[in-house]
């Protein structure tokens, strides 16, 4: 006989019959759910997730399907599953966005080769009176499964993993101009990775990848086999939450960084759009304005700008009299970029 606590909390009418159903396909199924953390890299925002030693085992019916897909570049196969559960799982409810569950359904070892790997993308409505939670997603594609690693030493943080001018475009994030008025007043984003629920004000960069050309006829090879080529993109710097001022300030602060670092260069004059992004139920109009830039760029710049995200510095300075001894013997051979010393006759 069942006890007080379980008559109250079992499931009645309509929602009994279909647990008894859940039960029965299912045959006490399980899927295992392993945390993986979310780690971008600060030279060009790739996101890969790393997996964790956090597992927890759910119960329930699992169903995929499978299409097979020929592409241009890759054959495979997609499995879109359907997790079925007689209860929340409540590790859903409180994840991060900085941390994300990859499910583990290994079924019969007798028919199949290899276990399905997927994530969940969304929650099926919810109906009162049935009581059961759907959840469906997508099994981890094959040329994504290079973005799951099990350890942060898996990737390399000082080699991005882009071929544009999107570092350059990041390490505004970083750039202090010497000029009062000048600062980006925004952080910049690449396009597709946003963070989840994002609140404004910030800034996206799109670089439309058919509209990366060269300028020259060929690379030029140093010494070392160091490649250099003169390039130019079609960037869009999309921004949400700045008004008409800020957003010429961002304008300026564009140019001037490229006025000082000679990274980008300006194909024309770029100019500030705003766009309408609409809300019918609140019945507004969001503030987000676009600016279109075309730039030239050198791809050995790209890649030395992005190391210089880790390697270099912002100024130090020590003041010291001119003729008073140092409290130390700096080594010029070592000293970082970006290090100063007033006083010194060499800097």
């Amino acid at each position: 006989m069942a006890s007080a606590a379980e008559a109250a909390t079992a499931k009645q009418g309509l929602a009994s019959a279909l647990a008894d159903g859940v039960e029965t396909l299912s045959n006490q199924d399980s899927v295992v759910f392993t945390q993986y953390s979310r780690l971008v890299l600060p030279l060009d925002g790739s996101v890969y997730w790393v997996k964790t030693a956090n597992t927890f085992t759910a119960q329930g019916s699992f169903h995929y399907s499978t299409t097979q897909a020929q592409n241009e570049a890759e054959t495979e196969g997609t499995n879109a599953v359907v997790f079925t559960s007689l209860q929340p799982v409540q590790q859903f409810n409180e994840l991060q966005p900085s941390t994300l569950y990859i499910g583990t359904y290994a079924g019969d070892n007798a028919s199949f080769d290899s276990p399905i790997t997927f994530a969940f993308s969304q929650r099926g409505r919810y109906y009162k009176a049935a009581d059961l939670y759907h959840y469906s997603g997508t099994a981890v594609l094959p040329s994504l499964s290079t973005q799951l690693i099990n350890s942060p030493s898996d990737v390399n943080a000082l080699v991005p993993v882009v071929s544009n001018s999107l570092p350059i475009w990041l390490s505004l994030n970083t750039y202090v101009p010497p000029y009062p008025g000048f600062v980006t007043g925004l952080t910049l984003y690449p396009s597709f990775l946003v963070p989840d629920n994002l609140v404004p004000p910030f800034g996206v960069v799109h670089i439309d990848p058919t509209q990366t050309e060269s300028m020259q006829a060929g690379y030029n090879f140093g010494s070392t086999l160091s490649q250099a080529m003169l390039a130019q993109d079609k960037v869009r710097i999309t921004i949400y939450g700045q008004t008409n001022d800020l957003a010429l300030t961002f304008l300026a602060a564009v140019q001037q960084f490229s006025y000082d670092y000679n990274t980008l260069g300006m194909v024309g004059m770029p100019v500030i759009r705003d766009e309408k992004r609409t809300a019918p139920e609140l019945n507004v109009i969001a503030m987000k304005k676009t600016i279109e830039f075309d730039v030239s760029y050198n791809q050995q710049t790209t890649r030395n700008a992005a190391r210089q995200l880790i390697l270099d510095c912002l100024n130090t300075y020590l003041p010291q009299p001119l003729h008073a001894p140092l409290p130390y013997t700096p080594d010029y051979s070592v000293r970082p970029i970006g290090s100063f010393i007033i006083g010194e006759s060499a800097i």
